[in-house]
């Protein structure tokens, strides 16, 4: 697997620069370690592997691949090789320069991502994710066991991000941190693909379009006009907002849950040939896809004479 070039780590407490050591980085200001690991780096200081024992490692193990397998499952690998297909595509007009996966699970969008032409980081704040992530192999790929409202990357490091369906667990106050960070990490002209619940997708299934999941993880939606405009709200230009998984909500809507898998493969692949022409803001889908950029600095005004 080739390495990771990126080096410009900083203190996610307080944003100095970080001094490589034996176990990992040390913070030039506030001294606080952060360890390396098998499947990564860590920028969680408490989160040293020792504590846990080896039985604790392997059930946190099984649970996330337990996860992948159930969301393979519930929307399949072709809405995956989809959503991936469409945030490499939107990032492909991104600057030179790193990516991150931010909220990367164990790295379904990251595997449409990884190139051995460009760093990819991949964040997450569950370990056993990070360590799924890792027995794949990706090229140029580094897992990063982190918070996404204190990254550990420098002001203006990052050419582009991904997050997906990751911002709709978390509150409106979490989500204008997480959208700060962005900003504050993505170079001028750097590029955002973020995915979200739609409405319909619960409007659909005649459920609560905001709540908590029986496990306890609180999850929101948007319409397309909201999702637009917080991401305004929080600096971005450019802003668009199109559907993602229209074809899953066409074939709900019409009652075709029980044609075989393949219609499923079919109709994901129609829609990924299509995405670029659907009306934008079309209500039914189960998810959308918004596209921003990074302002670029205001010139200085010229002095006049």
């Amino acid at each position: 697997m080739q390495s990771v070039l990126y080096d410009r780590w900083v203190c996610p407490r307080c944003r100095a620069t970080l001094d490589s050591v034996v176990e990992g980085w040390r913070c030039s200001r506030c001294e606080v370690e952060y360890p390396r690991a098998p499947w990564g780096l860590s920028f969680l200081p408490d989160a040293r592997e020792p504590l846990e024992t080896s039985e604790q490692i392997a059930a946190r193990d099984r649970e996330a691949r337990e996860y992948e397998d159930a969301q393979l499952l519930h929307k399949g690998r072709p809405f995956w090789d989809l959503a991936g297909h469409l945030i490499h595509a939107a990032l492909r007009h991104a600057p030179e320069g790193p990516f991150l996966d931010a909220g990367c699970g164990t790295g379904f969008i990251t595997e449409a991502l990884a190139s051995p032409h460009r760093d990819l980081l991949a964040l997450d704040l569950s370990q056993a994710s990070l360590r799924v992530l890792a027995e794949k192999t990706l090229p140029r790929t580094l897992p990063l066991h982190g918070d996404l409202t204190a990254l550990p990357l420098a002001d203006q490091s990052l050419a582009g991000i991904a997050c997906s369906l990751v911002v709709q667990h978390l509150s409106p106050e979490l989500r204008a941190r997480v959208y700060s960070e962005f900003r504050r990490c993505l170079a001028p002209q750097g590029v955002l693909a973020l995915s979200a619940y739609n409405v319909w997708h619960f409007h659909i299934r005649h459920l609560p379009t905001e709540g908590r999941y029986d496990s306890g993880i609180p999850y929101t939606s948007f319409t397309a006009r909201q999702f637009e405009e917080e991401l305004v709200a929080a600096g971005f230009e450019a802003v668009k907002v199109r559907p993602l998984g229209w074809a899953s909500g066409m074939r709900l809507r019409r009652g075709l849950n029980h044609l075989l898998p393949r219609c499923n493969a079919l109709l994901n692949r129609l829609e990924g040939a299509l995405h670029s022409r659907l009306p934008r803001r079309s209500a039914p889908s189960d998810y959308w896809l918004l596209t921003a950029r990074q302002p670029a600095p205001q010139a200085a005004p010229v002095p006049t004479a």
